[in-house]
């Protein structure tokens, strides 16, 4: 009961709200940004830190709470800056709105995009960048960003370091996507006959009914699995005087096992949808957004509670 109170009176702190809906903001900046712009071969072609500069700024941001949580925490209430707003806003979304047209000229201008590759490579990045920075100074007032200008900057170098590290298991992801596709082809053999099992080069190959698909590394969970044990590991290591190791050291364990679970589910859930109901769905938009939506669910409801447990027990 305690630990139920707790997680309600954090959720109903004015701050933690304040974040809460920002970063929800910058999901669906991302959302648009993937699924509502124009795309093509010459897009991708431009886009040569793939998902590099999204995974650094969604670390940036989690760092950054990880960071000043009880600080903000201690925020009794957020005022926005109603003539920052008006100013900021609308900047905010004449920066999309360019984007949005330079990705239609880059589509229906291949030709002329080469003479001026490097310029259209720093347009393609610069332009979402500048959305992000005008929405939050819009929302947050410019002593804010002073106040916090070291953890931001902390928060970046250690992003920088986590990608880093993270591309080092990621050599790995073969073992993992094993073990899932195993995992998944035991759970629809359930439901379906004619599940196909072959591994082969590129990741195994998993078929059922009229869906088949490669579980190549983005479905092996390996990120998932790194990006949750930095961030446990993190927090871990800022409060380490009031968490007893022991405790955070087997919380961790279940956590990774829990983490890996849900990577299962989310691949079950794939072939669900590719099966029942369309298969182009399972493989774009769904693939691309569960993931994340099951990552952040199961964080935030994991830390909540695994926090209260793992923290030394106050004489």
């Amino acid at each position: 009961m305690n630990i139920i109170k707790s997680i309600v009176k954090k959720i109903k702190n004015p701050a933690l709200r304040r974040m809460f809906y920002s970063f929800m903001l910058f999901v669906g900046i991302l959302y648009a940004q993937k699924h509502l712009y124009p795309e093509s071969k010459m897009l991708a072609q431009l886009n040569v830190l793939g998902r590099t500069s999204v995974i650094i700024l969604f670390l940036i941001i989690i760092i950054f709470i990880a960071f000043e949580r009880r600080r903000i925490l201690n925020i009794k209430k957020f005022k926005i800056n109603i003539k920052g707003f008006a100013i900021f806003f609308p900047l905010h979304l004449l920066a999309f709105i360019l984007f949005y047209f330079l990705k239609k000229i880059i589509i229906e201008n291949p030709n002329l995009i080469f003479d001026y590759k490097y310029f259209v490579i720093g347009l393609r990045y610069l332009l979402p960048l500048l959305a992000v920075i005008f929405l939050f100074l819009a929302l947050f007032r410019f002593q804010f960003i002073k106040d916090y200008k070291n953890s931001v900057a902390m928060s970046f170098i250690l992003a920088i370091v986590f990608y880093q590290i993270s591309m080092f298991f990621k050599q790995y992801w073969e073992i993992f996507a094993r073990a899932t596709t195993d995992v998944v082809a035991f759970l629809l053999r359930f439901s379906f006959e004619d599940v196909v099992v072959r591994y082969q080069t590129g990741g195994p190959l998993l078929g059922a009914s009229n869906f088949t698909a490669l579980i190549q590394s983005p479905c092996s969970g390996i990120e998932g699995l790194s990006l949750f044990l930095f961030l446990f590991i993190l927090i871990v290591v800022i409060d380490r005087k009031e968490i007893s190791w022991f405790k955070a050291v087997m919380a961790g364990i279940i956590g990774l096992i829990g983490m890996f679970i849900i990577n299962i589910i989310r691949i079950y859930l794939l072939y669900l949808v590719g099966i029942y109901y369309d298969p182009r769905v399972a493989v774009t938009y769904f693939h691309t957004n569960i993931g994340w939506f099951l990552f952040i669910t199961y964080f935030v409801i994991y830390w909540l509670i695994t926090y209260l447990l793992i923290r030394k027990k106050r004489k």
